[in-house]
């Protein structure tokens, strides 16, 4: 049936009596530690600003699983080189490794987990424990990009990722890819891509790079078919020069822990082209005159302020 609750008490005792589950601590933890909120919504002559904050307890926050990840500092904003100034849209931030030691806590509440864990480890021949990625602990973007192949999709993306020992993460790249061929039925083989070696997957009906991956001065780098590998290595200019990327950030805090930005006037281009001419008129009539006004969107956060108990994201949306 239904399950109704007013409080996080209420919801335990429910799960508890109904379904038989117990909500892990750092779950209820998260629920008591956040208390007052408030919304701002600002107006300027290039766009629409809302900011939202909230308040927390410090203490509270500090002994759960997620500690690290509140106290994570300012970005250096370094990987935004990373991304082309032509980008559709990017989600940057930092240190994975303190993401995955936090779900990896969570999973050691659930019984047995250490076991089921081992046995994972031991058929995958890969070591799951909670210094999995700590070489991740540096900064990452997810990067969508125009699609310049000749496969179905009109865009394909790369993820980058600065590394603290190329050596381990190259390790655990290889093994899991090395898994992969094991179970599935992928072929890969050695390329260079910009001037960069590459491990890649090849379709075998295409005969393609539908996937692949490679280091560059401590950075690893991920991407879906060789158009997207090329974006990323090659010289395409840096997003912090886009025009619309500058006017978003402008507006957004000084200080963040990364970004999600869409450049959606370059998005809704995309999808023009892949539009029959019915479904362009459509568009045109309809859904042109409301979205077309608006040129990108950003998102930030600051770090947790941690001393004051306060937690700052702003959201723009530029409409020049």
């Amino acid at each position: 049936g239904e399950i109704v609750a007013s409080s996080i008490d209420e919801l335990e005792a429910e799960l508890e009596y109904y379904e038989g589950i117990s909500l892990p601590r750092e779950i209820t933890d998260l629920y008591e530690a956040f208390g007052a909120y408030g919304l701002a919504i600002g107006v300027h002559d290039d766009g629409i600003q809302i900011d939202v904050a909230m308040s927390f307890d410090p203490d509270i926050l500090e002994d759960s699983a997620f500690s690290e990840i509140y106290q994570t500092k300012a970005s250096a904003n370094r990987i935004l080189d990373w991304i082309p100034e032509d980008a559709l849209g990017f989600y940057s931030g930092q240190d994975l490794a303190a993401y995955w030691r936090a779900i990896y806590n969570l999973l050691m509440e659930v019984p047995d987990a250490d076991e089921m864990l081992e046995d994972a480890a031991d058929e995958l021949g890969i070591r799951l424990d909670e210094e999995l990625l700590d070489w991740m602990s540096g900064e990452f973007a997810v990067t969508l990009v125009r699609s310049r192949n000749d496969f179905d999709s009109p865009v394909s993306g790369f993820a980058v990722f600065e590394v603290g020992d190329e050596d381990e993460a190259r390790d655990l790249i290889d093994d899991i890819f090395n898994v992969l061929e094991d179970y599935g039925d992928i072929e890969t083989d050695e390329d260079t891509i910009g001037g960069v070696d590459m491990t890649v997957v090849i379709d075998p009906w295409e005969e393609e790079i539908i996937f692949g991956y490679g280091f560059e001065d401590r950075h690893l780098i991920l991407g879906i078919f060789e158009d997207a590998l090329e974006q990323a290595v090659g010289d395409a200019g840096s997003i912090a020069r886009n025009d619309y990327f500058k006017a978003v950030q402008k507006r957004l805090p000084s200080k963040t822990s990364g970004y999600l930005f869409v450049n959606l006037e370059e998005i809704m281009n995309v999808a023009l082209d892949a539009m029959s001419d019915w479904e362009r008129e459509d568009y045109e009539e309809y859904v042109e005159p409301l979205v077309d006004p608006i040129k990108a969107i950003g998102l930030a956060a600051e770090p947790m302020d941690m001393g004051k108990g306060i937690a700052h994201t702003t959201l723009f949306i530029y409409i020049p």
